[in-house]
């Protein structure tokens, strides 16, 4: 079996988005993917292995919750909104 070489830039990426959660489905082209790689020092890691879907004003968006950040979903007008951590 032959493997192709892996673009080295995707290669990176993914190994940090999958370094605390192996697991973690990662997407190079995909919105939430583009936009973590340019914020990923502010919201640290995914914290599950895909999105999920959470309620906002009576919209549903994709989710996911980042070590650092918190709550980030997926607005498709909009792109990635911070929504961050619930007040205790």
């Amino acid at each position: 079996m032959t493997v192709e070489p892996a673009d080295p830039t995707v290669a990176a990426w993914k190994a940090l988005w999958k370094a605390l959660r192996p697991n973690a489905v990662y997407n190079h082209t995909f919105g939430f993917e583009r936009s973590w790689r340019g914020q990923w020092k502010s919201w640290g890691y995914p914290m599950e292995d895909v999105e999920f879907a959470v309620t906002l004003n009576g919209k549903t968006y994709q989710a996911r919750n980042f070590t650092e950040a918190g709550l980030v979903y997926w607005d498709a007008a909009e792109g990635a909104k911070v929504y961050g951590r619930p007040a205790v």
